[in-house]
């Protein structure tokens, strides 16, 4: 992403340090594409679920909420 939009690097402070010409297929990280992944699809579910209610967000805001404490207990 970052070789394809150089540009954006400065909208990532904590990549700062991060030279974009080093970063190949032998550094990607499966773990990380995985939890990458995971925080993917749970945005698409939540858009999705406002798209499907933009009057009512509330399970939106649920779904989020839960993910929330998920993480905070891990």
């Amino acid at each position: 992403y970052l070789k394809q939009n150089p540009d954006n690097k400065e909208k990532y402070p904590k990549l700062k340090n991060v030279d974009v010409n080093t970063v190949d297929v032998a550094t990607m990280n499966s773990g990380f594409e995985t939890v990458a992944a995971n925080y993917l699809k749970v945005f698409d579910d939540v858009i999705t679920t406002v798209e499907e209610k933009p009057g009512d967000v509330s399970d939106a805001c649920s779904r989020l909420t839960a993910v929330g404490k998920m993480h905070r207990t891990k």
